[in-house]
């Protein structure tokens, strides 16, 4: 009789460690199928203004309090732009397009908010 107890214990200790495991693995999935970069801030926006490669974005009012402003960026060749999980030209955003906008590094508190590095414009964000 005591070895069932003991099987029973290790059987809810394995139990344990396997929800874990799902529990890790569904949040590291989640944040990859996110698609947003790595050590990177992302918001959602509308795009006001193109301008070459400089983009002008309206945070949306469902994002956190600083970032439902006005922000500008610059595109630059290390930019990836993305839709659906592939690669597009900066010439296919529009005005008027939703997006994620992943950026990391310094912002100046300009207005309209000018962001530091940003590593990936995904356009139609869910």
């Amino acid at each position: 009789m005591k070895w069932m107890v003991k099987r029973k214990k290790r059987y809810r200790i394995y139990l344990a460690a396997a929800i874990v495991c799902v529990v890790v693995f569904l949040g590291i999935f989640a944040h990859l199928f996110n698609g947003a970069p790595v050590g990177s801030t992302t918001f959602k926006a509308v795009i006001t203004n193109i301008q070459g490669n400089i983009i002008t974005v309206k945070g949306l009012e469902n994002n956190k309090r600083n970032y439902r402003g006005e922000f500008v960026f610059c595109v630059e060749k290390e930019t990836r732009i993305v839709c659906r999980f592939t690669n597009i030209d900066l010439n296919k955003l529009e005005t008027g397009d939703r997006v994620a906008v992943s950026f990391s590094g310094p912002v100046m508190e300009t207005y309209p908010v000018q962001l530091g590095q940003v590593k990936q414009v995904r356009l139609n964000p869910l």
